[in-house]
């Protein structure tokens, strides 16, 4: 469904402009949107590392930065175009835009899931356990 949604509004991100700039409309897209994800999955140790069991060390620390830095920066280069456009502000816009519009209705599907989810889990187990 994500895969559709994302299809979708890169679709319209990309009416009105040539083809290479709709194909690099979709790829930086998908940068930025990969990039959200890279920087969560490297925040884990920086800032949530320690709730996890055992702190991490100081070079996990420096590595885990390093990704970070380097996510960080392939986001904001993704928002820069590589061919000639009318507008780079226009075209960071459309990107960034598409991207947050995706990541939003991916957070609200995975919200609804597990509000679902957790309505359709009963508080206390029914029948007997089992002897092992």
């Amino acid at each position: 469904m994500i895969v559709g949604v994302a299809a979708v509004f890169s679709v319209l991100a990309s009416l009105g402009t040539a083809r290479q700039v709709a194909y690099q409309l979709l790829t930086a897209t998908g940068q930025v949107s990969f990039g959200i994800y890279y920087c969560a999955m490297f925040a884990v140790p920086l800032f949530a590392g320690s709730r996890f069991g055992r702190k991490p060390g100081f070079w996990l620390k420096v590595c885990v930065l390093s990704g970070l830095l380097i996510t960080i920066a392939s986001v904001v280069f993704s928002l820069v175009p590589i061919v000639d456009v009318n507008s780079s502000w226009g075209f960071a816009a459309k990107v960034g835009g598409t991207a947050l519009a995706v990541n939003l209705m991916g957070a609200a599907i995975w919200r609804q899931r597990a509000l679902i989810r957790r309505v359709s889990i009963p508080d206390e187990p029914t029948g007997t356990p089992q002897q092992i």
